[in-house]
């Protein structure tokens, strides 16, 4: 799987949510600001603000890819390029991986991180 944002998003295998206690209805979307390559990259609340408006502290926005089949794959890899700013605590970025869909396991970066 390789993802540059620079087609349609969320798109056909993502899938974006949100806390709806949360005053805004602020997920993930496309955003011209911090690409990598290419024009867009993602946002946590790329869904309502194009530039780098900050986040929500606390807020609860996921942006899931899958399903996906790797019954047949003797390892895997993640890479990927981020850029996080968020408080120390308790706001922080999570990535991992789910086997059902409900627990996922990973590593979370909160502060300052390229």
């Amino acid at each position: 799987m390789t993802e540059d944002f620079e087609g349609d998003f969320p798109g056909e295998n993502w899938t974006v949510f949100y806390n709806e206690s949360e005053p805004l209805p602020a997920t993930w979307g496309k955003t011209t600001w911090r690409s990598i390559s290419g024009e867009y990259s993602a946002y946590c609340l790329g869904s309502i603000f194009n530039l780098s408006y900050p986040y929500l502290p606390n807020m609860s926005a996921w942006m899931v890819y899958g399903p996906f089949d790797l019954s047949e794959a003797r390892d895997a890899e993640l890479f990927f390029n981020h850029w996080t700013r968020t408080a120390e605590i308790p706001d922080y970025l999570f990535v991992g991986a789910s086997v059902d869909g409900i627990a996922f396991y990973g590593v979370s970066y909160s502060g300052h991180w390229n």
